[in-house]
């Protein structure tokens, strides 16, 4: 290092507090050799630090902590330019480094202090009381501990610390400053302006001199003096706090609030510019500019949130703003409950909790703090526990609650009115008129007051007519009262009388031009009355000068809804939720709105948010309900049906989608007793009754569905759903002959409304529609099928009604007229109960003769249905043409068998536009309408042929159970519905079956039942035996192979009845007479299985007089099955 560059720094770094540019002037002399040395960089940041350049005093220091470790000079240069620039947490920290090399350094503990002086002043007590037991004569520190005692309220203390500071530097400017700050604190403005002024001589740019001087000068009534001083200790420092709050409060006693506000936000201090930003909120609250109060609060609240007393100002002039909206009150109310929890010990706070909680048990707890905490008005507290009382309907404890309120203030007039109110409500109308004469007594000058108050009283517990009442006494002594008007009008429109209510609104909106509730009830009359433009203008009147007014927009979407401009609706709706997130009726009437244009998801979130902001909203769970259902998520739409009803019990429109919804989950039962509900509470409604008959029919009780469906055809004899679904009951009572005709009257109903493909049961209002003579469409359907078999393609709307032809053919075979129930039976492919036909681009067969042509027969409707249809398949063997068979998969082996002449094969996976591999085809549903025509059709033997081996090996098996007879048995489907149900049976409505004795039963379930058979061992001692080795689900050629193995099946409707059937083994069928009978054809058979019976009961009868039935039936043929199984 050059002695001389060292030299030069040390020179530098004496003189930069008294000449800073000539000691920059000595850096710039060794600026090329010196210039990457940290303590170059340092004494010259030093330099600019002492000139003011801030800037160049932040880069220098920066360079010199990059080229090195500062040491304690260089911390202490570093902290002063902190604390220069305000920065005295950094200022702070800095010290505290430098303490960490120099720890016994006084002047250190001392630049700590200043430090925290601001900020911690109990950090900075103890910093400097370390300082000065190091070192009890350094000045600084002295003056440090005067400040301290200033603030602490020790003048005498600070006097003499400050004193003794000057006797050991008499030019101490920060201690002639404190001195000057302490004589002002003791009303010796002379003195003080004395000593400040000799401070500004020693230190012309000391803000704090400045400031006091400023002080001193507000304190003697010199305004303009106060105003230059304080200007310019701004001047020096343009973000000084205390400068600026007083140059602001002074601003503020002129009466200028804005300019006071700007000042105050540039304080540096955060609670300097809380503080004056709070009084600038006061002020205006004090010259009613709630909104301006507001503005300037909220800014207060957001510098000091914990101010317990700003909050509490905040709600005030957020509680009395001139149009305070729904965000607003919340925001008011919000912030005095902060109030409360900050400061639970001021009873003003409580007693404002009170009057603005919108919850009454809230609003009755801050009233009582108040009281319990001595608030300085009881009265007004229990005049507020009464008002609250009074709004929850608490009659009584109003009353005793505003009679306290009276005893404490006997003349107060508001509180009469409201003790004549309580009274009344609390069923003592005498006494009541007798408060309300003497309120009206207490303010002789004004009685409308009382009058209008009354009014609104009422008006608010739904008494229209009295409320009104007391609203034209109000009117009659104040015409033009522009509230009066308002409720009058109100009252009119609650009573739906829009004229009327228009003119009082109108009346109201006139007298007070910017009276907003008004002009947007106003448009509320005009929207009833249908002048839809006229609504549109009031709410665009209101929102184009208050944007925020989400009502408005809420009534303007309603509006634009009503002249279906559905996207403007949509852009209201949510402008309205955009300012109110809470307003539930806008979220459901937007998620409404998405669900009609088929935005799903959409009206599900915005749903949510509408539930969300009241959970108990009954039209909102009844929305969710039908968009969930309209989901398929039917579990969750009964779950929101069900909160609905529970929110409000009488709602008949969710009762009956509720009903809707659990008969389209299969639980038609569940539904029955919501839709008796929806009837009797709206008897009118015809689509109640209607679905009220399908849930009985879906659970078979035909009985009582069949005058419910006549009241319904009586009402309306265009609804063509509920003819047609009268004449299925009707067929399922055995009333075939009304049924025939019925069917026929819902096909041209329907036709006349020009419907289309309608499927029974479909749970929906009526259809409008005119019921026109028309012709016989019936014929004319029958004709169309065929003329235009060769394809599967919809009749023409309008044409006809497929359902009710669809269920005419059925009709028809169950009659035994086969061939035009054939021709019928058709239709399955448009009434939405069959699968979809093919797309292929070869036409459909159309009983033309096949001779070397390729016939493509494919699967359709279920497994039992494939094998009772099939047994058609062995007549196409005349036909010379070449079969191809399509089945599903778990048929295709025992079809190939015993089918030979065929190619059998499963579903592919070529697109059906591109199979080449035939000429014509047919689905095999409709093989009976060409080879079954008549009874005589049928074959006497069995079409399915098992594997003989299988068959050997499964009789050898049965045998070593025992010697037989050997009876399988199946007493339930795998799927469990409704719909199904009555088919099938419980295996403990088998216990006459069961005991017969020396059988072998072998359970003939393809699923797992052993639950079930564990039951029947352990109550009658039987066992049914499970063979192992068999997928009874999906093997059906060893499913065959077993059934030809036993002498006997004795089941249910199911498909292993109908393989039993068609390999000829003598089956016993429980089956259940009208119901879906019409594979019988009219016989008491099914003709397609040679040697099956049928065992029948009714829907009404139980299954035990079935199984008895054939007990006895099989005690006779047990001898006979028991030789044939020896044999």
């Amino acid at each position: 290092m050059s002695p001389l560059v060292t030299a030069i720094l040390m020179q530098a770094q004496r003189v930069a507090t008294v000449d800073p540019v000539a000691a920059l002037d000595l850096c710039d002399r060794i600026g090329d050799l010196a210039a990457e040395r940290d303590d170059y960089c340092l004494v010259r940041g030093e330099c600019h630090l002492a000139a003011g350049d801030l800037d160049a005093a932040r880069f220098w220091i920066a360079r010199a902590a990059a080229l090195g470790s500062l040491d304690p000079a260089g911390l202490i240069a570093l902290a002063r330019f902190h604390k220069r620039t305000g920065d005295h947490a950094r200022a702070a920290a800095v010290h505290r480094a430098a303490l960490a090399w120099l720890p016994d350094a006084a002047v250190l503990y001392n630049g700590l202090a200043s430090a925290e002086l601001e900020r911690a002043p109990p950090q900075a007590d103890v910093a400097v009381r370390r300082a000065l037991r190091l070192d009890p004569t350094l000045p600084e520190a002295l003056s440090n501990a005067g400040a301290l005692a200033q603030r602490r309220g020790d003048r005498d203390g600070a006097l003499e610390r400050l004193r003794g500071a000057l006797v050991q530097d008499p030019a101490l400017a920060p201690a002639l400053v404190n001195l000057g700050t302490v004589l002002q604190a003791c009303a010796q403005p002379d003195a003080a302006q004395a000593v400040l002024r000799r401070a500004l001589r020693l230190a012309p740019d000391s803000c704090p001199a400045l400031n006091t001087l400023g002080v001193a000068a507000l304190s003697q009534g010199d305004l303009i003096a106060a105003d230059s001083w304080f200007r310019r200790a701004v001047a020096v420092a343009p973000t000084y706090s205390e400068a600026l709050f007083n140059l602001g409060s002074l601003r503020l006693g002129l009466g200028d609030v804005a300019g006071a506000r700007a000042i105050y936000e540039r304080a540096e201090s955060d609670r300097f510019r809380a503080l004056g930003l709070f009084n600038a909120g006061i002020t205006c609250i004090g010259e009613e500019r709630f909104e301006e109060a507001a503005s300037a609060l909220r800014a207060a609240v957001a510098t000091s949130p914990g101010d317990a007393a700003m909050r509490n100002q905040l709600g005030v002039a957020l509680a009395n703003a001139k149009r305070p909206g729904p965000e607003a009150q919340r925001e008011a109310l919000r912030a005095i409950r902060t109030a409360v929890c900050l400061a639970p010990e001021v009873p003003e706070y409580s007693y404002n909790l009170g009057l603005m909680a919108d919850k009454a048990d809230e609003s009755l707890r801050a009233y009582a703090r108040a009281l319990r905490l001595d608030f300085r008005s009881p009265a007004l507290a229990w005049s507020g526990i009464g008002v609250t009382k009074l709004r929850a309907g608490d009659a009584e404890g109003a009353v005793g609650a505003l009679r306290t309120s009276l005893a404490l203030a006997p003349g107060d007039q508001r509180t009469y009115s409201n003790f004549g109110a309580a009274l009344q409500q609390a069923g003592k109308p005498e006494d009541g008129l007798v408060a309300l004469l003497r309120a009206l007594r207490c303010v002789s000058a004004a009685p409308e007051a009382v009058m209008l108050n009354l009014g609104q009283a009422y008006l608010t517990r739904r008494e229209i007519e009295t409320g009104a009442a007391y609203v034209r006494c109000a009117l009659a002594h104040k015409p033009d009262l522009p509230v009066a008007l308002f409720c009058l009008g109100y009252s009119h429109l609650t009573r739906e009388r829009p004229v009327e209510s228009e003119r009082h609104f109108a009346r109201a909106v006139r007298v007070l031009p910017t009276y907003w509730l008004a002009w947007n009830n106003y448009g509320a009359a005009l929207h009833q009355q249908g002048r839809f433009d006229e609504a549109v203008a009031c709410f665009r009147e209101i929102v184009s000068d208050d944007p925020n007014y989400a009502t408005a927009h809420f009534n303007l979407a309603i509006v634009y809804e009503s002249k279906k401009r559905l996207l403007d609706a949509e852009h209201c709706y949510r402008l309205a939720l955009q300012h109110d997130p809470e307003m539930t009726a806008a979220a459901n009437n937007l998620g409404v709105l998405l669900q009609r244009n088929g935005r799903l998801e959409e009206a599900l979130e915005v749903l949510g948010q509408a539930l969300r902001a009241d959970p108990l909203a009954p039209g909102v769970h009844s929305n969710l309900g039908n968009l969930n259902q309209r989901l398929g998520r039917l579990d969750e739409a009964v779950r929101c049906y069900r909160n609905a009803v529970a929110a409000q019990p009488d709602y008949q429109l969710v009762h009956y989608n509720l009903g809707s919804a659990l008969v389209e989950a299969d639980d038609p039962a569940g539904g029955l007793p919501h839709f008796r509900r929806a009837a009797r509470l709206d008897p009118a409604h015809l689509s109640s009754r209607y679905n009220l008959a399908c849930a009985l029919h879906q659970g078979f009780d035909l009985e009582g569905a069949i005058p419910l469906y006549r009241e319904v055809v009586a009402i309306d004899r265009a609804h063509y759903r509920a003819l047609n679904n009268l004449a299925l009951a009707l067929q399922g009572t055995g009333q075939g002959a009304e049924a025939h005709d019925l069917f026929g009257r819902a096909v041209r109903v329907a036709a006349a409304q020009g419907a289309d493909a309608a499927s029974l049961g479909e749970f929906c209002a009526p259809d409008a529609g005119r019921l026109d003579d028309v012709q016989d469409q019936v014929a004319a359907a029958e004709e169309q099928i065929t003329a235009d078999s060769g394809s599967l393609q919809q009749p023409a709307t309008g044409a006809l009604f497929p359902a009710a032809v669809w269920n005419k053919s059925l009709l028809e075979l169950a009659m035994g007229n086969l061939a035009s129930g054939w021709d019928g039976y058709e239709f399955r492919w448009f009434n939405g109960t069959s699968e979809n036909s093919r797309g292929y681009r070869q036409p459909l067969w159309d009983g033309r003769d096949l001779a070397g042509k390729r016939l493509f027969v494919w699967k359709e409707q279920g497994i039992g249905d494939e094998i009772m249809f099939a047994s058609c398949v062995p007549d196409l063997t005349a036909s010379n043409a070449r079969i191809t068979l399509e089945c599903s998969p778990k048929l295709q082996p025992l079809f190939q068998r015993s089918f030979p002449f065929a190619t059998v094969v499963t579903p592919g996976t070529v697109p059906d536009a591109e199979r080449d591999d035939f000429d014509v085809h047919l689905p095999i549903g409709s093989l009976p309408r060409y080879y079954r025509r008549s009874l005589a059709d049928f074959p006497d033997h069995s079409f399915l042929v098992p594997d003989p081996q299988r068959v050997a090996y499964w009789r050898r098996r049965l045998e070593e159970l025992g010697p037989g007879p050997y009876v399988g048995i199946s007493w339930r489907g795998r799927i469990q519905t409704v719909s199904r149900s009555h088919h099938y049976t419980r295996i403990e409505e088998w216990e006459p079956i069961l005991r017969a004795p020396g059988v072998v039963f072998v359970n003939m379930q393809y699923d797992d039942a052993a639950e079930e058979t564990a039951r029947i061992r352990e109550a009658y001692g039987v066992t049914l035996h499970t063979l192992p080795g068999i997928d009874m689900w999906n093997d059906l050629d060893n499913v065959a192979a077993l059934l030809k193995a036993l002498d006997l099946l004795i089941s249910a409707g199911t498909a292993v009845m109908s393989i039993a059937g068609a390999v000829g083994l003598p089956t016993w069928l429980l089956w259940v007479d009208n119901v879906e009978n019409w594979p019988c054809l009219g016989t008491d058979r099914l003709p397609w299985y040679p040697t099956m019976r049928l065992f029948s009961r009714t829907l009404k009868q139980p299954w035990t007089l079935v199984t008895q039935r054939i007990a006895g039936e099989f005690q006779a043929v047990l001898p006979t099955l028991g030789r044939a199984s020896g044999a």
